[in-house]
């Protein structure tokens, strides 16, 4: 059985076992790459051939259809017997054959970013985060990189926004559980996409700073000020200033991974501060009680004036 396997982040690339495909027209690239992407449903032919070739008749845009249908199953050099072919399609319709023997880099992107998406920050396993590490790393590049039509534009950016959720999810995983090396890699490998997100830049400045690193902690602040001024002519948000100066001036609390406490010095630190507050409410308790026998004096001492005489 013949395999493919498609390549779509970054620079795309099709391969038929081990040889490259790479005589495939423009357009015949262009339909294929739309149809792996939208491969959830079938599509009209005659929808899709007015979408590639908008500016030519119905008529000629019909005909460009079935010149590309046919550069296409040439190039991939399918066999007609194939159980599972690539295309499944008819007069009417076309559609990409999720079933076939192809590998499909952003097909996984999505199985686990539907498996994730809804998963709290703080509730992600080491075997979902091993996974999602395994799939973020896939992102090498944008989206069809170097493709400008408006549908893949479009798909770059869902993509995008996919990435940079698991990507928060993870960081924060690293912050969670001390692997701070990770995170700051993560951190750095989205920037390189997006060099003026600020809170990539604010969760990278926790992670310096909780592992002990405080010059750099407070060096990407700048770096954050500076692309923020490159990209948008704007400051940094107040919650990112107010992140930095809180760091700057050492307020920010000492953060260590939950394993590496043991349960009862957090009950202790629990007890500690609840001491603390009712110490607090004793001082409370008797200033006003203080302040009440003051006033009952004055009160006493005032009718005392007014009825003494009588």
């Amino acid at each position: 059985m013949t395999t493919y396997t498609f390549k779509l982040f970054g620079k795309a690339s099709i391969r038929r076992e081990e040889t490259v495909v790479g005589n495939l027209p423009a357009k015949a690239q262009e339909l294929l790459f739309f149809l792996i992407i939208h491969s959830n449903r079938v599509h009209a032919r005659e929808q899709l051939a007015s979408q590639l070739w908008g500016d030519a008749s119905d008529t000629q845009a019909k005909k460009y259809m079935r010149q590309t249908l046919w550069h296409l199953q040439t190039s991939l050099d399918e066999e007609p017997s194939a159980a599972q072919p690539l295309l499944l399609l008819n007069n009417q319709w076309l559609q990409f054959n999720r079933y076939a023997s192809a590998t499909v880099d952003i097909d996984q992107f999505e199985r686990v970013f539907d498996a994730v998406r809804t998963l709290p920050e703080d509730g992600i396993s080491a075997d979902q985060a091993g996974l999602m590490l395994e799939t973020v790393r896939l992102y090498e590049a944008e989206l069809l990189q170097g493709w400008y039509v408006d549908w893949c534009l479009l798909a770059r950016e869902r993509f995008h926004a996919m990435y940079l959720l698991m990507v928060d999810k993870l960081m924060h995983h690293c912050l969670y559980q001390g692997d701070f090396d990770t995170g700051v890699a993560l951190g750095l490998g989205t920037l390189q996409f997006d060099c003026a997100r600020e809170k990539t830049h604010r969760r990278l400045m926790r992670l310096f700073y909780v592992s002990g690193d405080r010059t750099s902690a407070l060096r990407q602040f700048e770096i954050c000020a500076n692309a923020m001024d490159h990209e948008f002519n704007l400051p940094p948000s107040e919650r990112t200033v107010r992140l930095y100066e809180e760091m700057r001036s050492g307020k920010v609390a000492p953060w260590r991974p939950p394993q590496s406490q043991p349960a009862q010095m957090a009950g202790g630190d629990e007890l500690r501060t609840l001491l603390g507050e009712i110490e607090r409410l004793h001082v409370a308790v008797a200033t006003l009680r203080s302040e009440v026998n003051r006033l009952t004096d004055a009160v006493e001492r005032g009718s005392h004036y007014m009825f003494g005489g009588v």
